[in-house]
């Protein structure tokens, strides 16, 4: 071997090793990138967790805390103001305090022991808090100096702060240690970026813009997530701008159809004019049918759990197919439910009957001691056994001839869900099928007393109308009028002002909750009762049956009509409260 070829020997072989040396230097780095990612990825979910749970409880603590200041205002109410109706208020603002502090506490349990530990402490001090708003007088709660759930109330607040410090400081660690990972990561691919070629290069970059997409992804999901709570929001909103707007004409038409009907003597006429109502009346209850479920199915339903007839419900649910086959049982039992809610469900049922079950449906009941049970049956084809759960999921239609969509069943199980009843089928093919449910009595509603109208107590009343829309209060006003009423009106708080300057004393007032686009009829309302002495009663109708709409109505201690209303309604409304005064 001569001299050039040592050195090309020689040169060869350090080229190789270098090739190796940097082969292997690159393979090394690339390990250790890839386990720094992987590490960075773990503790990227670590921190999500941390995040996530972080968020709960501090969720969990402004719950509780609103609940409290709720249960405050509401003890607040009942004992300075003496609102009967903030005894509920205040019962359900404690039980709901005490849920949101034990969810809390379990939410606790998963973060640490020092959050856990703070978590306790809260509950603690909330269970004392309560304990001291029940002794609490209304001479105490005038002075500032002798409230005695004060210093509870302070210790709470600083309670609750400890929390969320803690929280963030569990935090602010668990992004630390990620920002150290993330530091490792980018030391390491800078060298790679130094000794690699272009392929590790490029797979470099690969990582790097597929942990970019990552984030990127992430970033998109929280903001889908955004934009679907809005969406839920705007539907809301929508719901009970809708269901205002399109019940107004509703609401004018069925008064209008009850003011004519007093009018026309033609026998062939009044039959027609029936027809007209009962049609008014079909549309009415499926105009009311698709807002309701609309609202079960966009989470907008506040439950309206009181004391009802059970067969006003049935007699509801029987009026809505007056000319088929529906045969049901009396009953004078007395239940407590949400009665629009119950009524969506059973004619739900006996719409789906009629359907699949022969055009026969029969409404059985089963009195128990504190239940009554709701049977609805029919002789139809019957349900195979493995469908009889499938037939509660959504568009699940069985046969191939059968009509709508498949929406009826699962709404039901959804309401059902809702009251907190059960849904059961019982079914075999050819012997037809049986849909059950229970709900409970309201025992203590049997001895309520009940207003026992003459019929006669408007005659020569005067009473004071207010509608921002024509039609409506046209209507309203000939309503009171044919019931022998002295009725004045206006759009404007200031034209019935005006009326009341001229030296008119209604004895009962009717408003509208929605003035103008804003929900001012109560605030209307009680300024015009300072003006007359002695202040008259007062009902609010309305079409905005949003749940934040009937909280403010089941605060104002006013009676409150949905529309469209029908003119029996607001007769016994009416002479109710005139009998009352």
């Amino acid at each position: 071997m001569n001299a050039s070829q040592g050195h090309t020997a020689r040169s060869y072989f350090r080229a190789d090793y270098i090739l190796v040396a940097t082969t292997l230097l690159v393979c090394v780095l690339v390990g250790l990138l890839l386990l720094a990612l992987a590490n960075e990825s773990a503790l990227h979910r670590q921190t999500l967790r941390t995040i996530f749970e972080a968020r709960s409880a501090r969720d969990g603590v402004m719950s509780l805390t609103q609940s409290l200041a709720d249960a405050d205002a509401a003890r607040r109410a009942m004992l300075i103001a003496g609102d009967r109706d903030a005894q509920a208020l205040y019962a359900n603002a404690q039980s709901m305090a005490r849920e949101n502090a034990a969810r809390l506490e379990a939410t606790a349990q998963a973060t640490s022991p020092e959050i856990a530990s703070a978590v306790a402490s809260l509950r603690q001090l909330t269970e004392r808090y309560l304990t001291e708003l029940d002794r609490v007088t209304p001479t105490q709660l005038r002075s500032a100096r002798l409230d005695p759930t004060a210093a509870t109330h302070r210790e709470i607040m600083a309670a609750a702060d400890v929390v969320r410090e803690l929280v963030n400081a569990r935090n602010d660690a668990a992004r630390d240690r990620e920002d150290r990972v993330r530091q490792r990561i980018d030391i390491i691919a800078a060298v790679l970026a130094i000794v690699a070629f272009l392929a590790p290069v490029l797979a470099i970059l690969a990582v790097r813009r597929e942990r970019d997409l990552w984030r990127t992804a992430n970033e998109m999901a929280e903001a889908a997530r955004a934009q679907a709570t809005q969406s839920d929001l705007a539907k809301s909103r929508f719901l009970a701008v809708a269901s205002h707007d399109m019940r107004q004409p509703l609401h004018a038409l069925s008064l209008y159809i009850s003011a004519l009907e007093r009018r026309i003597e033609s026998a062939e006429a009044r039959d027609i004019l029936t027809k007209m109502d009962r049609a008014t009346q079909s549309l009415v209850g499926m105009f009311s049918k698709l807002l309701d479920l609309a609202r079960v199915q966009a989470g907008a339903v506040k439950l309206e759990i009181i004391a009802t007839p059970l067969q006003d419900v049935i007699d509801k649910v029987a009026a809505e197919h007056p000319e088929s086959a529906v045969t049901y049982a009396r009953s004078s039992a007395i239940i407590r439910t949400d009665p629009i809610l119950l009524e969506r469900l059973l004619g739900n049922l006996v719409s789906n009957a009629l359907k699949h079950g022969g055009g026969k449906v029969r409404i059985e009941l089963a009195e128990h001691r504190d239940t009554v049970e709701l049977i609805v049956s029919d002789n139809g084809p019957g349900i195979p056994p493995e469908d009889q759960q499938r037939i509660f999921d959504e568009f699940v239609r069985l046969g191939r001839t059968t009509d709508g969509l498949g929406l009826g069943l699962s709404i039901v199980r959804r309401i059902a869900d809702l009251l907190k009843i059960p849904i059961a089928v019982e079914s075999s093919p050819g012997a037809g099928t049986k849909f059950r449910t229970r709900v409970p009595r309201d025992t203590s509603a049997l001895a309520r007393p009940t207003a026992s109208p003459n019929g006669e107590a408007l005659v020569g009343q005067s009473v004071l109308v207010m509608d921002d829309d024509e039609n409506a209060l046209e209507a309203m006003s000939g309503a009171f009028r044919d019931m022998g009423a002295i009725v004045r009106g206006g759009a404007r708080e200031a034209e019935l002002i005006t009326v009341l300057d001229s030296g008119f004393a209604p004895r009962l007032l009717v408003l509208d909750l929605r003035i103008d686009g804003e929900i001012i009829g109560v605030e209307i309302a009680r300024r015009l009762r300072q003006r007359i002495a002695p202040p008259p009663p007062v009902i609010i109708v309305t079409g905005d049956t949003a749940p934040e709409t009937l909280a403010i109505l089941q605060l104002s201690g006013f009676v409150w009509l949905i529309k469209p209303v029908n003119p029996d309604d607001v007769r016994n409304a009416a002479e109710a409260l005139l009998s009352s005064t």
